[in-house]
């Protein structure tokens, strides 16, 4: 049995699982933002929802829309704030940061919990040991109710990433990378195992990126095992992480050549991710760094090192995103907040940041930006005339300084 389906089974207390099977497993942490959190709420006051099922281990965070930056925003938040304190629920919205990162800092689960949340990236967990299930908010209040999941067993997709994650090549790069290879739908709606020599060496920042970046592929969660043994998985794919050159993921265009639609699917319909010698020489007029994906302290020191008594490009916005307060705060301290301002880029507060498209870096129509953000559809990050390539704090950074996308 791998590793995902022992934890599965511990948690829905069988003794084996077998995939295409109903199973109710029990819940270690529930979770939902502002972006989820007005519709979980709306829900939950439908149905009638009383206590939670354990106070402690419901959570609700303000990242998407920290301070508010609308009427509506503001509403949402008044509204969330109202219905957890009625029920004793503690919600994060002091700017405390984006969600995964709080709940790793705050909030970190034993390898083989289970955590369920409202939002699309709660796979991010499954860089130390956490089984995560992003849930619609229907779902979510039903597990807020019972402490209960109930989930179909998927097919697990194992991926063997052998030999060494090299600089300037990151965790960011084998992420992309991985979406362009297997984001056509090879694990769609299948979980994913991530081994190998180069996971076991990662940092853990790194893992954190492969696996919030994972979940752009469909897969219904990602876990990441370092034991060194084989599971029995259902598929099996392999490559090696020192083959692998800083990475980009192009906008999404459709057959035609034209930009795919923003009702389309989050990443646009043909993933393709290439070498960023492709693309060099594109001229960029927006960067944003940071966020779940690309947002902690050793993303912010690389950016720093990039960017240190040097200046952004005349002509170029560049915003860099906290993951959280506390890695804020360190970066404070460190001086690595000082060497990124002095560059000209621009530190907001930390949480999600341009990615929702809703403020501090929203695009306009005819803006090439670089992002290490999780999605680039179009009108992601405002008008759907924009295009926005994602990539590392490291390709990103050079981008800001060169006005354009560069190899170094």
């Amino acid at each position: 049995m791998n590793r995902l389906y022992e934890h599965l089974s511990k948690a829905a207390g069988v003794d084996s699982i077998s995939p295409g099977e109903d199973l109710k497993i029990r819940v270690d942490l529930a979770v939902a933002h502002d972006g989820s959190g007005p519709a979980v709420v709306d829900r939950a006051l439908e149905v009638g929802l009383g206590p939670v099922f354990d106070r402690d281990k419901v959570l609700f965070f303000f990242d998407h829309c920290i301070p508010a930056p609308s009427v509506k925003a503001r509403e949402n938040h008044l509204k969330i704030l109202k219905f957890c304190r009625q029920r004793g629920i503690k919600v994060y919205h002091h700017g405390e940061g984006v969600i995964h990162q709080v709940i790793l800092e705050e909030h970190r689960l034993e390898p083989g919990s289970i955590l369920v949340g409202a939002d699309g990236h709660v796979a991010t967990a499954g860089a130390y040991g956490v089984i995560a299930f992003s849930a619609a908010p229907a779902e979510l209040v039903e597990v807020m109710r019972s402490g209960v999941y109930r989930t179909r067993i998927p097919e697990v997709v194992e991926i063997d990433i052998g030999g060494e994650i090299r600089y300037p090549t990151t965790g960011r790069d084998i992420a992309i990378y991985i979406l362009g290879a297997f984001g056509h739908g090879e694990i769609r709606g299948k979980a994913v195992l991530l081994r190998g020599s180069a996971i076991e060496k990662a940092s853990l920042d790194d893992r954190l990126t492969i696996a919030n970046l994972v979940a752009e592929t469909g897969a219904v969660t990602c876990l990441v095992t370092c034991d060194g043994s084989p599971g029995e998985a259902h598929y099996t794919y392999s490559f090696d992480a020192g083959e692998v050159p800083p990475m980009v993921l192009l906008p999404p265009r459709s057959a035609t050549g034209e930009r795919a639609d923003s009702t389309g699917p989050s990443r646009g319909p043909d993933p393709v991710a290439v070498p960023v010698s492709e693309v060099a020489g594109t001229k960029v007029t927006q960067v944003v760094i940071g966020a779940c994906s690309a947002g902690r302290l050793s993303d912010l020191q690389a950016v720093a090192d990039v960017l240190r008594g040097r200046r952004v490009a005349d002509g170029v916005t560049c915003a860099v995103i906290p993951a959280s307060k506390k890695v804020a705060n360190e970066a404070d301290r460190l001086g690595i907040s000082a060497a990124i301002r002095d560059s000209g880029a621009i530190i907001v507060n930390p949480g999600c940041g341009a990615c929702y498209g809703a403020h501090q870096g929203v695009l306009a129509s005819g803006d090439v930006a670089v992002s290490t953000t999780t999605k680039n559809a179009p009108g992601r990050m405002g008008e759907p005339g924009a295009a926005v390539y994602l990539a590392s704090p490291v390709t990103a950074a050079r981008a800001a300084l060169r006005g354009m996308l560069a190899v170094e």
